[in-house]
């Protein structure tokens, strides 16, 4: 982090008392991880009392998988603001007041020309101000996509762009854990939060969402660790980080994805020329493995644990057979940024941009998939 980031982060936090924390589409479980736990240090700092929302909501299968280490709800604890219009040339209003009793607030509403009916008023709900944004990035990008934005201003009025923190993938020799220690070590400069351990120690669930990130990163420290990842996960377990809670949702998900993936070896071969691999897994081997309904997120992982087998391609196609048809998923050998062939393939075969992946098909059996990919790749330079 350079000085002037260091600055402006601490800037951000003495001047905000709302934040909204935001992640790019179909985010990866490690960056949902990272940011539930950021988003818990700032409600849970009681000197500063800060208001946050997050956005996208988390999916049900995601909160049920973690809920052993994440808090009850996901709920927004900013203020929200809504009218009621009520049209002049169809209320003749004289007086408006309110009284409340233990189950109702109400509006009293006293007119001449007509009653108030259903149809004569409008609820309209204002988005919420926030001071700051928390973006967590799906690449290595210093905006936010427009579409997200979009969905996210129904619900929050964008503050300055100088007032957004952008969190973009991590460097090989670094984590989304660390990025976020590093902005609670840079905020806490400031007096604003509780500086990096400190503020672990006093929440221990949020330390335990960030170690459940790193070891999800970090394939369960299959990946190399750098010294200050090393140093990162030795203060996460010092600031008692539930371990075995996060073991369990490890262990519980190995069986049938282990079994998944050495199928997926078995069926993967280097196409070394156009630093690709392919790995091609038919319905039969999901049937067989129990995984018959699994989303997206199961064969992103399977693309990104191809990379420790194949370290010298740059990019993974996972094919998968459902019901009759083919969909593939072409995911980089670095998150932080896509590469020529990877947009290459986007726009040739207008493949749906996820983000940290490209989504393709569906085609009617794996020859056609692989048929068009290979198409695609012979207009990379």
């Amino acid at each position: 982090m350079t000085p002037e980031q260091e600055e402006k982060i601490r800037k951000i936090f003495s001047e905000s008392r709302s934040f909204a924390i935001i992640c790019g589409k179909n985010s990866p479980e490690e960056t949902l991880l990272a940011a539930e736990a950021f988003a818990r240090l700032l409600k849970n700092d009681g000197g500063h009392q800060y208001s946050v929302i997050q956005l996208p909501e988390k999916d049900t299968a995601f909160r049920q998988k973690w809920a052993d280490i994440l808090p009850p709800d996901n709920k927004s604890s900013l203020i929200h603001s809504s009218s009621i219009l009520i049209p002049k040339d169809k209320v003749d209003i004289k007086e408006i007041s309110y009284s409340e009793d233990e189950q109702y607030v109400k509006i009293n509403i006293s007119s001449t020309k007509e009653e108030v009916v259903g149809e004569n008023v409008v609820f309209k709900t204002m988005p919420a101000n926030v001071d700051a944004v928390i973006y967590f990035s799906p690449r290595a990008e210093n905006k936010i996509e427009e579409s997200l934005a979009a969905e996210a201003a129904k619900k929050i009025i964008f503050p300055p762009e100088e007032k957004t923190i952008i969190i973009a993938p991590a460097a090989e020799t670094d984590t989304l854990a660390g990025k976020v220690y590093d902005i609670l070590l840079a905020a806490g400069k400031s007096g604003s939060l509780p500086a990096g351990r400190q503020a672990l120690r006093a929440d221990k669930n949020s330390a335990s969402l960030l170690l459940a990130s790193l070891l999800t990163e970090t394939r369960f420290l299959k990946k190399s660790l750098g010294e200050k990842t090393a140093g990162i996960l030795a203060a996460l377990l010092k600031s008692g980080a539930e371990q075995d809670k996060i073991s369990k949702v490890f262990l519980e998900k190995s069986d049938n994805e282990a079994k998944l993936f050495g199928r997926a070896l078995a069926r993967t071969a280097s196409d070394g020329g156009r630093g690709l691999v392919w790995t091609f897994l038919s319905e039969q081997d999901l049937q067989k493995t129990g995984l018959i309904g699994a989303g997206e997120a199961v064969f992103a992982g399977i693309g990104g644990q191809i990379f420790d087998f194949y370290p010298n391609v740059s990019l993974a196609a996972v094919l998968w057979q459902k019901n009759d048809s083919v969909k593939c998923l072409i995911r980089s050998s670095s998150p932080r940024e896509r590469s020529g062939a990877a947009e290459k393939i986007r726009l040739a075969l207008n493949c749906e941009d996820k983000g940290a992946y490209l989504l393709c098909g569906p085609y009617k059996n794996f020859s056609e998939a692989e048929l068009k990919i290979k198409n695609a790749l012979k207009e990379v330079p």
